[in-house]
């Protein structure tokens, strides 16, 4: 990592020799004043990034640079920018630093940090995701698109976007307006592909599937529960009568022969239903979480997939199969 100029030193020597030499000379009281205002502010910037207080520094720094606009300042305002993940709010201070006039006289300080802001910017630039959004169904005239909750132009074409989590809107008149989040990586351009329907209520939601397959589970486990809970209670109704008329021994009624095979038909049914049961009811916590059949958007855009389930039972066994 480079070894960044001590900032206040460089707003000091930098500030005093931008200026040209009669204006120096003429420099009210109000201009020194706004100068070590500058330079305090810039000091307190710098400490707190050295302490990786990223967001002190972005407010010192911005402070300083109300006061005095600097490019030593407008660099590091550019650095801790891109420390908090600001990287398009980076790529304009860098810019703002290249841009900046100097004075024939102008420090080295000054001219170095146009020179390291040029070299950073390269390599940030490398880094900032895009996001491109395509929508149809609509005229293009009439089409909204608001990310984050400002609106943009819809262009068609990639727009550059810090990295993370971004919410995007799309409506328009006499169309159902359409919600999607998208998970922008870095060094990553994103598409998402939006088709507008018809007039409906409310916003589709992203990410956020048919409650019908939890509903279905959890309907197939109770199901399964009450099932298992009936038989289980029959069986034992049946398994006490039978051992009633037992002697000591253990020895019962030929008779009762049929009635006891009877009754382990109904312990297997009673145990087959709470293992179906169980399985379902946990498999419905499941789709009610993850919600199978919305769509999902991220560095590429995922299909929505639809999920279908049955359930196996087998002697001893029982589970449920399905794609989600």
């Amino acid at each position: 990592m480079r070894v960044h100029t001590l900032v206040a030193a460089a707003v000091a020597v930098a500030v005093s020799s931008s200026l040209p030499a009669e204006a120096q000379t003429k420099a009210s009281p109000r201009t020194d004043g706004r100068r070590a205002e500058a330079r305090t502010l810039a000091d307190r910037g710098f400490e707190h990034y050295q302490a990786q207080r990223y967001d002190d520094a972005l407010a010192a720094f911005r402070e300083a640079v109300q006061v005095y606009r600097a490019p030593t300042v407008l660099l590091m305002l550019a650095r801790t920018q891109e420390r908090l993940g600001k990287l398009v709010e980076a790529q304009a201070a860098y810019e703002a630093v290249l841009f900046e006039p100097l004075a024939p006289t102008a420090s080295k300080p000054f001219r170095d940090a146009k020179q390291q802001a040029q070299e950073e910017l390269t390599a940030l630039e490398q880094r900032i995701p895009r996001l491109k959004v395509v929508v149809t169904g609509a005229p293009d005239a009439a089409v909204t698109i608001a990310i984050d909750g400002v609106t943009v132009p819809a262009t068609g074409q990639p727009m550059s976007r810090n990295p993370g989590r971004t919410r995007v809107v799309v409506s328009a008149p006499a169309h159902r307006a359409v919600e999607r989040v998208v998970l922008l990586e870095e060094g990553r351009t994103a598409e998402l592909s939006i088709v507008l329907g018809p007039s409906g209520a409310g916003v589709t939601s992203q990410g956020r599937g048919s409650l019908l397959p939890a509903g279905l589970a959890f309907g197939l486990g109770g199901l399964g529960l009450g099932i298992g809970t009936v038989t289980g209670i029959l069986a034992k109704v049946e398994v006490d009568d039978i051992r009633s008329r037992c002697n000591e021994a253990g020895h019962c009624p030929r008779d009762d022969k049929p009635r006891a095979e009877q009754t382990q038909s109904l312990i297997t049914a009673s145990t087959v239903g709470f293992v179906v049961g169980g399985v379902a009811t946990a498999l419905g916590v499941t789709l009610l979480v993850l919600r199978p059949g919305g769509e999902k958007a991220s560095s590429t855009q995922e299909a929505a997939q639809t999920g279908a389930m049955h359930v196996v039972v087998g002697p001893g066994m029982a589970r449920i199969e399905g794609t989600f």
